[in-house]
C-alpha cells in the first residue's frame, strides 16, 4: 500500500513541476480576436470594459463616440482604406461584448469584400462557417477566448457595404 501511494504521489508531483513547462513550451498567441489587428489606430478597447472604459478608449483616438443608451456606443470614421461606422454593444452586467463595423465600399465593394477575407484568411485560417443565399454571402471564424468574427455582404446590388463583427460569447 505504501508503495502504491509513493508512486501516485510521484506521478502527481512529476505532473505538477512537468505541466507549466510543457505550456511555457508551446507558442502562445496572446492577442485575443480585435478589429486593431488590421486597422491601425483602432479604439484599444478590451472585451468586458464596462461603458465609460469604453467611452474613453474610443475618445482617445480623437473619435466622437454617440450614445443614447449605456449597451451601446457607435462613432463614424475612416477605418483602413474605407469610410464607416463602428458600434460596440455591451451586456449589462459583462462590458464590452460586440464590436461591429459597417464599411462603405461603393464602386469597390468586391474588392473590399475580397481583401478582408483574405486578411482574415491569413489571420485566422479558413473559415468555419459559410453561407451564400439571395440575400448574403458570410464568412464565420470561430476564434479562441470564445469569439467568433462575421465578414457579411449583402449581395442586394445597391447596398454599398459590408458588415464586420468580432462578438465574444
Amino acid at each position: 500500500m505504501k508503495n502504491t501511494l509513493v508512486r501516485k504521489f510521484s506521478f502527481l508531483l512529476l505532473f505538477i513541476i512537468i505541466n507549466p513547462l510543457l505550456t511555457l513550451a508551446q507558442p502562445q498567441d496572446q492577442e485575443s480576436p480585435h478589429p486593431s489587428q488590421f486597422i491601425e489606430g483602432f479604439p484599444s478597447i478590451k472585451w468586458g470594459m464596462n461603458f465609460d472604459e469604453a467611452k474613453t478608449a474610443i475618445s482617445k483616438t480623437g473619435a466622437y463616440p454617440v450614445s443614447i443608451i449605456k449597451t451601446e456606443i457607435a462613432w463614424d470614421g475612416k477605418f483602413g482604406d474605407s469610410f464607416g461606422r463602428a458600434t460596440v454593444l455591451l451586456k449589462e452586467k459583462g462590458g464590452v461584448n460586440q464590436i461591429s463595423l459597417v464599411l462603405y465600399g461603393m464602386d469597390k465593394l468586391e474588392e473590399l469584400f475580397k481583401n478582408w477575407s483574405d486578411n482574415f484568411t491569413k489571420k485566422y485560417g479558413k473559415a468555419d462557417q459559410k453561407s451564400e443565399n439571395k440575400y448574403s454571402i458570410s464568412s464565420v471564424w470561430k476564434l479562441k477566448d470564445n469569439i467568433n468574427v462575421e465578414l457579411r455582404k449583402i449581395t442586394d446590388p445597391n447596398s454599398p457595404v459590408i458588415n464586420i463583427n468580432w462578438v465574444k460569447d
